[in-house]
C-alpha cells in the first residue's frame, strides 16, 4: 500500500483561530497583518484605524487554536500555560502585545495585554506561567476597540479627543414607557341632596379618585355606576357620562384632569406599597421600623441580590447620637411625549429627626442639594433601577390599579445609542449595582449643627 504525505490536522484548527481573528479585526475597522515569515512567538500585528485613516500605531499578536490551550477551566474563566522564553520573548517587545486563544467548539476570542498581564502579576514568572483569562470580561469582539486602542494610546485625553465621534455610548433616562393606559374617563355630579349635606357638615368629599372640572364636575377612572364604586350614593346618576380618553384629551384640561387623576392613582398604588408621603414637594418615602435599627431591602439587580438601607439613623462621628434619619424617597409623575405616555421617576431623600418630625425646610433644600449634587451617574442609576424593581415587585411590569382599568409601564429605562462617545468614562452594569447608594452625610450634620446653633441664637 502507498505511503503519501499527510497535513497534521493542527494546522487547520490553528488556521480557523486566524480566520476568526482577521474577521475581528475586520469588524473593528481595523488592519491584521500576518506573519510572512521566520514567525518566532508573533502571528501577525494589528495596526488601529480611526475612522479611515491609519495611525501607524501597531498591537503584536499571537494567537493560539484548541480547547488543550484552556486549561484549570470554570464557569467565570480558565488558564493558558505559557513558556518562560515567550513571556520575555513578548515582554521585552516595543510595542504592546497581545494573547489571542481561539475555542473553536463556539468560535469565541479570548485575548489577554501579556504586557499589562506580567506588570500586575509578577508570579506568572513561576512555573507553569499560568496566564489567567476572563470568560465574560476578556472575550475579543468588536466591543474590544476602545481597550485595543487604549494599548497604544495610554493617556486618557489624547484617547478621548482622538476617538471621538468613533465611539458610541449608550444613553439612560429616568422614563418608563407606558404599555396600557386607561381607555374611558367618567364624569358625574353630586346628588343635590348630598352636596346639601356636605355643605351643612362641613365634610369633604373624598377626592383621592376624583379631579374636579368646570360646572361642579367630577371625572374619574372609575365606573361611577360600578356597585364597587366608593361613593355611588352620593352621585346624580343620570349625570354620568363616559368618554374615549382619545377624545377627551383633545379638550380644553382635558391632560390637566387626565394627568392629575393618574397622579391621584399613582398616590395610591405607593401608600398601598408602604411608602408614606410628604405633601411638601409629593415626595414618598420609606418609614423606619420601630426602634432605632435601620430599615433593609434586599433586592434583585439584573445580576444578584444586594442589600439597601431605605430608612436609618444617622449617627454623629462626633457625639456618637442620632444625628437625624435618612429615608429613601420617590417623587414619580406622568408625562406625554407626543402620543406615548411616560412614568418620570425622580429618586432623592427625606430627612427627619427621630424618623417621625421632619427636618425644617430651610435647613433641608440647600444643604441636602449640594450635597447630591455630587453624586454620579452610577449613583442615580443604582437608584432608578431600584425604585423599578420595588414598583414592579414580582411581575414582569409595573401595574398602577385604577378600579376595573390600569396604567400598566415597562421595568425598563427608555434609553438609546448616541453616535458619540467618551471612551474612558464607561461602566459596566455589574460597577454600577456595586455603587455605594448613599452619599456621605458628615458634612450635611456639621451643617445642620450650624443651622440649629444659629436658629437658638436668634
Amino acid at each position: 500500500m502507498a505511503e503519501f504525505k499527510r497535513v497534521n490536522p493542527n494546522v487547520w484548527q490553528e488556521k480557523d483561530g486566524l480566520i476568526r481573528l482577521q474577521e475581528v479585526v475586520k469588524e473593528i475597522k481595523c488592519l491584521w497583518r500576518p506573519t510572512p515569515n521566520d514567525d518566532y512567538g508573533i502571528d501577525g500585528e494589528i495596526e488601529i484605524v480611526i475612522g479611515d485613516i491609519p495611525t501607524d500605531r501597531h498591537i503584536k499578536v499571537q494567537c493560539k487554536s484548541g480547547k488543550s490551550h484552556f486549561k484549570n477551566q470554570k464557569f467565570s474563566g480558565f488558564d493558558y500555560y505559557s513558556r518562560q522564553e515567550d513571556l520575555r520573548y513578548w515582554n521585552d517587545c516595543n510595542v504592546p502585545v497581545i494573547i489571542v486563544l481561539h475555542d473553536p467548539e463556539n468560535n469565541e476570542l479570548h485575548w489577554k495585554d501579556v504586557q499589562g498581564y506580567i506588570k500586575s502579576n509578577p508570579g506568572v514568572w513561576t512555573k507553569p506561567h499560568a496566564i489567567h483569562f476572563s470568560r465574560r470580561t476578556d472575550v475579543l469582539d468588536r466591543q474590544s476597540y476602545v481597550k485595543l486602542c487604549r494599548l497604544v494610546m495610554q493617556d486618557d485625553a489624547e484617547l478621548n479627543d482622538t476617538l471621538k465621534g468613533c465611539v458610541q455610548e449608550s444613553l439612560r433616562s429616568n422614563l418608563l414607557p407606558a404599555i396600557e393606559y386607561p381607555e374611558r374617563i367618567y364624569r358625574f355630579s353630586l346628588s343635590t341632596k348630598a352636596a346639601s349635606d356636605l355643605t351643612d357638615s362641613g365634610g369633604a368629599f373624598p377626592d383621592n379618585l376624583f379631579s374636579k372640572g368646570e360646572g361642579g364636575h367630577r371625572y374619574t377612572f372609575h365606573d361611577p355606576l360600578a356597585i364597587d364604586f366608593p361613593v355611588r350614593g352620593w352621585l346624580d346618576q343620570a349625570s354620568a357620562r363616559t368618554f374615549e380618553t382619545s377624545e377627551f384629551l383633545k379638550e380644553k384640561g382635558g391632560p390637566r384632569i387626565f394627568i392629575e387623576l393618574a397622579n391621584k392613582a399613582m398616590a395610591t398604588a405607593l401608600a398601598a406599597r408602604g411608602l408614606l408621603k410628604r405633601e411638601k414637594g409629593h415626595r414618598f418615602y420609606f418609614a423606619p421600623l420601630e426602634g432605632p435599627q435601620p430599615r433593609e431591602i434586599t433586592w434583585q439587580t439584573p445580576f444578584r441580590q444586594a442589600s439597601r438601607s431605605v430608612a436609618y439613623p444617622y449617627v454623629s462621628k462626633t457625639t456618637n447620637q442620632v444625628a437625624f434619619w435618612v429615608h429613601h424617597s420617590l417623587r414619580a409623575s406622568f408625562r406625554r411625549l407626543a402620543s406615548q405616555w411616560l412614568l418620570q421617576l425622580e429618586p432623592g431623600y427625606v430627612f427627619t429627626r427621630d424618623g417621625i418630625t421632619f427636618v425644617a425646610s430651610e435647613h433641608v433644600g440647600r444643604l441636602t442639594t449640594r450635597k447630591i449634587s455630587y453624586e454620579r451617574n452610577q449613583q442615580v442609576l443604582n437608584h432608578l433601577l431600584f425604585w423599578a424593581w420595588f414598583l414592579r415587585g414580582d411581575e414582569g411590569s409595573i401595574a398602577i390599579n385604577c378600579g376595573h382599568q390600569r396604567f400598566l409601564f415597562e421595568a425598563t429605562y427608555v434609553g438609546g445609542r448616541t453616535a458619540f462617545g467618551i471612551p474612558t468614562d464607561r461602566k459596566r452594569m455589574e460597577e454600577v449595582i456595586a455603587q455605594e447608594p448613599d452619599i456621605n452625610w458628615n458634612e450635611f450634620e456639621q451643617e445642620l449643627r450650624n443651622e440649629d446653633e444659629e436658629s437658638e441664637q436668634i
